[in-house]
């Protein structure tokens, strides 16, 4: 019987020191990028750094620019703890209209909030 007891304390303990799972978070290095004055009918590139702060791996499932002018792309997909990833993105201003304009990148990603939103502010001044 005491071997029983043993081998169950052992397993609750085992089972204790391991813990929860852990959960990834994201951070970005800045959740509003502003390219402030730019010209129409040209491209203009950026970036933005994604940071793991949590102790799980963060897995970026996918990215959602708003419209067809701005592509997106991260260095990594799957982030371990405490490391980072480069989000670049490519804004085309060909066919859009003088004055404020604001563009989004949606990351969807394995967190708690499940969506995270990257804003792109610029002011387009025509040639």
């Amino acid at each position: 019987m005491s071997r029983l007891v043993n081998a169950f304390l052992f397993c609750l303990i085992v089972f204790i020191s391991c813990g929860t799972p852990g959960k990834p978070v994201l951070e970005l290095s800045s959740y509003t990028f502003n390219y402030d004055t730019i010209f129409s009918e040209r491209g203009y590139d950026g970036y933005v750094i994604i940071k793991n702060s949590g102790n799980a791996a963060l897995v970026i499932k996918h990215l959602y620019p708003d419209c067809a002018c701005t592509n997106a792309s991260t260095t990594k997909s799957v982030i371990p703890p405490g490391d980072t990833s480069k989000l670049t993105f490519h804004l085309n201003t060909y066919n859009k209209y003088e004055g404020d304009n604001i563009n989004t990148i949606c990351i969807e990603a394995n967190t708690d909030s499940m969506v995270h939103v990257l804003w792109i502010n610029y002011f387009i001044k025509d040639h």
